[in-house]
This record gives C-alpha cells, sequence and structure tokens, in this order.
C-alpha cells in the first residue's frame, strides 16, 4: 500500500512538472514571439511619425495618426492637487500564503477610476484640442498624490508600509510637457489613445523599452521552463520514500 502511494506520488511530483513548465514556457512564447513584436511594431510606427504642431492637426484627415507634443493649458482642475487629467487607483493586499516564511502582507493597486476631459494643448504656439476619451493610457513621469489609510493591515509600497484602502492620483498639470498619440476625429480635434508625461524623444525611448522587456521577460520564463521539468523529474525520481 504505501509503495503504491509512494509510486502514485512521484508521478504525481512529474506531471505537476510537466504542466508547470508547460504554462512557463506559453507564457514565454507568447510574450516573446507575440506581444513582443506587436510592441516593437508600435515603437516603430511611433518613431516614424511626423513631427506636427497645432496647426498640422487642423490639414490632417479624419482617421490619421496624430503625435503631437506641446504643454497643457488653461485646463480647469479635476481633483486636489492640481490635477487636470489623473488615474485614481486603490491599494488592495493579498494575505500571505499559509506555511510560508514571509508573514508579510503584499500590495498591488487597482484602477479606480481613468478621467481624461477635454484638455488643451499649447503647441508650437498654437492651440490642439485633446478630445475627452475614455480608457487612455496614460505614462511617464506623471506627478502623484498619496492619499494615506489608517489600517492595521500594511504592506510596503516605495520602500515604506502603506495601509490598505490607500488610494493614490497619478496624472497631468497645467505647464506639463505632454505627448499626445491618437487620431485626428471627424469634428476636429484628436481622439487620444496615448498621454506621455515629456517629449517625442522620451516617449518613442518608452515605447522601445516597453518592447525590449517583453522579449526579455519572455525568454526568463522559457529558461525556467526546463529547470521546472527537470526538478520535477529529479524530484520524482530521486524522492525518498515516506515511511
Amino acid at each position: 500500500m504505501n509503495i503504491s502511494l509512494n509510486v502514485r506520488g512521484r508521478i504525481n511530483r512529474v506531471v505537476a512538472s510537466l504542466i508547470g513548465a508547460a504554462f512557463f514556457l506559453t507564457c514565454g512564447a507568447l510574450l516573446a514571439f507575440v506581444l513582443f513584436p506587436r510592441q516593437a511594431l508600435q515603437a516603430r510606427h511611433v518613431e516614424r511619425l511626423p513631427d506636427m504642431a497645432a496647426e498640422d492637426v487642423a490639414f490632417a484627415s479624419p482617421g490619421d495618426d496624430i503625435l503631437l507634443t506641446g504643454r497643457l493649458e488653461d485646463n480647469p482642475i479635476l481633483v486636489e492637487g492640481g490635477f487636470v487629467a489623473f488615474i485614481r487607483d486603490g491599494w488592495e493586499l493579498t494575505a500571505p500564503t499559509p506555511g510560508s516564511q514571509n508573514d508579510d502582507y503584499t500590495g498591488q493597486w487597482k484602477t479606480l477610476e481613468r478621467v481624461v476631459p477635454d484638455l488643451v494643448l499649447n503647441a508650437d504656439g498654437g492651440r490642439a484640442d485633446i478630445l475627452r476619451a475614455s480608457n487612455v493610457t496614460m505614462s511617464g513621469s506623471l506627478h502623484e498624490r498619496l492619499i494615506r489609510a489608517y489600517s492595521f493591515r500594511k504592506a510596503i509600497y516605495k520602500g515604506e508600509k502603506l495601509g490598505e484602502g490607500s488610494e493614490r492620483v497619478r496624472g497631468f498639470y497645467n505647464g506639463d510637457l505632454a505627448t499626445v498619440l491618437g487620431t485626428k476625429a471627424s469634428t476636429g480635434g484628436v481622439i487620444p489613445d496615448e498621454l506621455f508625461a515629456g517629449d517625442r524623444v522620451a516617449f518613442v525611448q518608452h515605447k522601445k523599452s516597453a518592447a525590449r522587456g517583453l522579449f526579455i521577460f519572455g525568454l526568463c520564463l522559457m529558461g525556467i521552463a526546463p529547470i521546472v521539468l527537470v526538478g520535477g523529474i529529479l524530484s520524482g525520481v530521486l524522492g525518498q520514500r515516506r515511511r
């Protein structure tokens, strides 16, 4: 009976290692050979878009891709802190795994609200209208304001413990240099897909870095796959019999 249970346990470890290796290999291949090429093509497309001023937007055809850099001006402040466009995130905690050596909570930010209203961008001395849109990606060196919650459950964020239920607001102020990637609207103005805090050069570099990150992370996951497989097989074959 014990021999049967021992053999079954070894087989289960080998099967689990096969499943784990397949998972890491699939995820790595997806990142390195599917998502990375898409991101790299997008970065190359953004880099090849022409420099545009506000007057160039007026002459663009509806649906044309627009890449525009300027400063946000004369926009109404939406929330405390001076934000004219922002993302509001909530701090959610995950309890430590029972039996693990680390008994600290881990935290992650969950998006609660994303607000991009109609904005005015001063690009080369001309006014460009950035239209209200949902699900706009915001990146770059965004301003950040923390709203701390007083909770006994805390997790580390930027080197300090932050209570569960805390919030952060990230976004743009008037006067910020911003790069907008979007399309020309049929009614005029730009429908934004991305708002980047910085100039065009930094935005292109951000896109390239994101693509490289996907590729490297994908290769790392693929490299873990054989380690998981070999480790599982050795554990199953060489594991000691339970007494």
